[in-house]
């Protein structure tokens, strides 16, 4: 075998000993690391020979005497929890440089865009520019706001429900990115109130920097679960159950995701029609059981007559009661403010108009006295504290 001629060996060796073109190239795009009260960020970049970018819609930067061009997506990729990453390509003139670049961020920052100066050096020229970039931030917080448009949300029970769509305000709390809503979920606390809960508004939505889109529910009441559930709780501010809303969302351009979550009380309304059976079961059965009470029961017509007053004066007091509290009065009963608008205290309201009150006389339940007392029935206006503030 013959020896190989020595011109060979030395190129072999040359070969061998040659950097990778990644190494070459590595120090062909320079960005410089940006350091504010808020944020930190370093950049680290390679570069290697590569082909024209692919992009759709690429963001093109040339260099301050245009010796070079800058080509890159400004869409980034997150790596849980690991730096940011953004391919630049840059055109030397002569070919391609890709330069994968990785964004390491800190600080108490929100995800915003920031400019960035660069310095380009190839081929024994060098020139230098800036790019505007989205800089974001890997943490939990949020992007967006969730207002509700009235708390708690009130719901109409009828009986037959149909769905309502109330809207929540989704405001970017961002001064300059948008704020993509790629999924909502909501869910109640009594799933067995609600015939349909769900989202209506079509999901994704892009949420513009000082530009709130509203978010639309589809609610439909179970009118017997929901009336029960105006008994567990009859005040003025008093909540029937609470949604849980459940918003994922990330900034543009390729933002770390998070999860915005918010509860939502609400407060079932019935309807007129809900409220005048009630009014009229507590009426009939105020004077009943007072026609019942010894010495009482005069025979069926002066019954009928009774019956008949009992309605009247029940359904003139309720209407006074509304009127009142929806002028900022309160109502009260046993020293307890009430919502007249709900069934159990209109259906007290019937039940005390219409005799009632000597029932619970007989019963022993004083119905006279200071309004210290437990017998205290009656409208307070708004000014006055309340019993359990005094």
């Amino acid at each position: 075998m013959k020896t190989p001629p020595k011109a060979l060996l030395i190129a072999a060796a040359c070969i061998a000993l040659a950097p990778a073109p990644r190494l070459l190239a590595q120090q062909v795009l320079l960005f410089d690391n940006l350091w504010k009260s808020d944020l930190k960020v370093e950049f680290h970049t390679e570069c290697s020979p590569s082909t024209p970018p692919k992009f759709s819609q690429p963001t093109k930067v040339a260099s301050t005497r245009g010796l070079f061009h800058i080509s890159y997506d400004p869409r980034s990729e997150p790596k849980n929890g690991k730096p940011f990453t953004h391919i630049f390509f840059v055109d030397t003139g002569t070919g391609w440089l890709s330069c994968p670049t990785e964004i390491d961020t800190s600080g108490t920052f929100l995800d915003r865009h920031e400019r960035i100066h660069f310095t380009i050096k190839y081929g024994g020229k060098a020139d230098d520019g800036s790019l505007d970039l989205p800089i974001h931030v890997v943490s939990r917080g949020n992007f967006i706001d969730i207002v509700p448009s009235s708390t708690p949300i009130k719901v109409n029970v009828m009986i037959l429900p149909e769905a309502e769509s109330p809207g929540l305000d989704l405001r970017n709390v961002l001064s300059d990115i948008g704020v993509i809503i790629d999924s909502a979920q909501i869910s109640s606390d009594n799933p067995r109130n609600w015939k349909m809960l769900e989202i209506a508004t079509k999901i994704p939505i892009r949420i513009a920097p000082n530009n709130p889109e509203t978010l639309r529910l589809r609610l439909q009441p179970n009118s017997t679960e929901a009336i029960l559930a105006t008994l567990a709780s009859i005040k003025p501010d008093g909540l029937h159950d609470k949604l849980r809303l459940s918003v994922r969302n990330q900034s543009d351009f390729g933002g770390f995701p998070r999860t915005a979550q918010v509860e939502i009380g609400v407060r079932f309304v019935p309807s007129i029609v809900i409220r005048a059976f009630a009014l009229i079961f507590g009426s009939l059965l105020g004077t009943l059981t007072t026609l019942l009470l010894p010495n009482t029961w005069k025979g069926w017509r002066y019954a009928s007559k009774e019956v008949l007053k009992g309605l009247l004066f029940s359904l003139v007091a309720d209407l006074f009661a509304m009127f009142l509290t929806a002028n900022g009065s309160r109502f009260v009963i046993f020293n307890f403010d009430l919502d007249p608008g709900q069934v159990l205290p209109t259906l007290f309201i019937g039940f005390v108009v219409s005799g009632g009150r000597e029932v619970l006389t007989y019963l022993g339940f004083s119905m006279t006295g200071s309004k210290e007392k437990a017998g205290e029935v009656g409208v307070v206006s708004g000014n006055q504290p309340r019993a359990d503030e005094r």
